[in-house]
């Protein structure tokens, strides 16, 4: 064995020469240090390259560069496994949100999204917007709906119509109060005309029509707000034409986690002391 070849023992390029000799999962038992933390286990090799290590380790994906300056790898060992690599293609047209999630919940998947409104997403803590998503190698991605999903609109609309239904209500209490203004004119005048007044009854009446005439009372005009009912429509249309809907193509990869008691079970070949105790290391997020 030359001395070149013994010196990438233990090495992120030597994790990566195994893993290309293999059509299972390769092993890798880890230490590296991160902001002055040690982090240690076994993890899964989803990735490999000369210089870097995709990880999957306690539910969570994780890199190792041997070029960042930010951690220190102290080494990374690989380990043959008998866990198989199993994954489907699966191309998809018109799903919902809830059929989506369910195919990435547990599941490592790379492909493309195109969904017909905006949703949003969070990936290495930046928050995106958009109708079209590109993933490589994410684990349990989650998408969130976007304030023009459906569900956003019926409140939307919701809230417009209630809006309203109160401009209509404060319309018709000042045509009630008018109304019931120009009943009582009426009312006088009528009252007036009656030859059976006495002066007092009569000279009472009179001061009254006069305090109602002079009293300024317009009859209401209803004018809706043009804007709120051209939303209102614009909702209504957009929500019987379509909900939202995803198309696209996933490449759905089927892992086991090496932490796992049950994978340890099925899989021997991943030793208790080669794994991280949660209770006593730290954990590597």
């Amino acid at each position: 064995m030359d001395s070149g070849r013994h010196r990438s023992f233990g090495t992120i390029k030597h994790v990566h020469r195994e893993n290309n000799n293999t059509d299972k999962y390769t092993l890798c038992d880890y230490s590296y240090i991160d902001n002055n933390v040690t982090h240690e286990g076994t993890a899964l090799v989803i990735e490999s390259q000369q210089n870097e290590i995709s990880l999957f380790d306690r539910g969570n994906l994780f890199v190792l560069n041997a070029d960042d300056h930010q951690l220190k790898v102290n080494y990374t060992k690989p380990r043959p496994s008998n866990i198989p690599k199993q994954y489907n293609y699966i191309q998809f047209y018109g799903i919902t949100l809830d059929s989506l999630q369910q195919l990435m919940t547990n599941n490592l998947c790379t492909g493309l999204i195109q969904s017909n409104y905006n949703i949003e997403y969070i990936d290495k803590a930046v928050k995106y917007n958009t109708n079209f998503v590109q993933i490589k190698n994410k684990y349990n991605f989650l998408i969130n709906a976007m304030a023009d999903t459906t569900i956003s609109k019926h409140i939307q609309l919701l809230e417009l119509e209630a809006a309203q239904q109160e401009e209509q209500r404060t319309h018709y209490h000042k045509l009630r109060e008018y109304n019931k203004h120009m009943e009582r004119i009426r009312e006088v005048e009528n009252a007036l005309t009656s030859k059976t007044l006495s002066n007092y009854e009569r000279n009472k009446l009179q001061n009254e029509l006069i305090g109602l005439r002079q009293k300024k009372v317009d009859k209401p005009a209803f004018e809706p707000s043009l804007r709120t009912q051209v939303k209102i429509d614009e909702l209504r249309k957009s929500l019987s034409e379509r909900s939202l809907q995803f198309s696209g193509y996933l490449t759905v990869y089927k892992i086991v986690d090496p932490s796992l008691p049950e994978t340890r079970e099925l899989y021997r070949e991943i030793e208790d002391n080669h794994l991280a105790d949660t209770d006593t290391k730290q954990s590597i997020f």
